[in-house]
C-alpha cells in the first residue's frame, strides 16, 4: 500500500466518464477509496507524466490500477511500471489487444473490456489476495 491509510486505492483509468462512474461506484460501495483518470487526451492543460516519463502521483498512490485505455496504452503501462512497480495493474482490453501488447504486459493481469460491476471487484479482491498480501484485507474493508 502507498501509505498508511486501511481502505485500499484503486486507480480506474478509463476514456468514458459514465463507465468511470459506474466503476467507481461499484468499487465503493464494497469498500474500496476510488480515484480517476480519464487518460491523457482528456487531461486539461497538462501533459500526462507518464507519457512523459515522470511520475504519476494516482499511479504511485494506487493498490490497483484498473486500465481501459485506447490509445497511448503501451507507453501509458510501460510508465506505470517505471513509477510504481509493485502496484497490480488490471489491463480492460480484447484478447487481441492484450496478444498485441504482449511483449510489455509483463506481470500485468488482464480481463475483457465488458467486464464491471461484481464480476471486476471480485476480481480486484482475488488480485489483492494473491499479489498483495501485505494488506490486511480482514481490517481494510467489512
Amino acid at each position: 500500500m502507498a501509505d498508511d491509510r486501511q481502505t485500499p486505492r484503486v486507480l480506474i483509468e478509463h476514456p468514458n466518464s459514465l463507465a468511470r462512474l459506474d466503476l467507481s461506484e461499484e468499487l465503493r460501495a464494497a469498500g474500496y477509496e476510488v480515484v480517476t483518470c480519464a487518460g491523457p487526451a482528456r487531461r486539461r492543460g497538462e501533459p500526462c507524466p507518464l507519457l512523459e516519463g515522470r511520475p504519476c502521483s494516482l499511479v504511485e498512490d494506487a493498490d490497483v490500477v484498473v486500465n481501459a485505455l485506447a490509445a497511448d496504452r503501451a507507453r501509458i503501462y510501460v510508465g506505470q511500471r517505471v513509477t510504481a512497480p509493485e502496484t497490480t495493474v488490471l489491463l480492460l482490453a480484447s484478447e487481441a489487444a492484450f496478444r498485441d501488447l504482449a511483449s510489455i504486459l509483463e506481470g500485468v493481469e488482464h480481463a475483457p473490456t465488458t467486464t464491471g460491476g461484481q464480476e471486476l471487484v471480485a476480481l480486484i479482491d482475488a488480485l489483492r489476495s494473491t499479489r498483495r498480501p501485505e494488506i490486511d484485507q480482514d481490517d481494510s474493508r467489512t
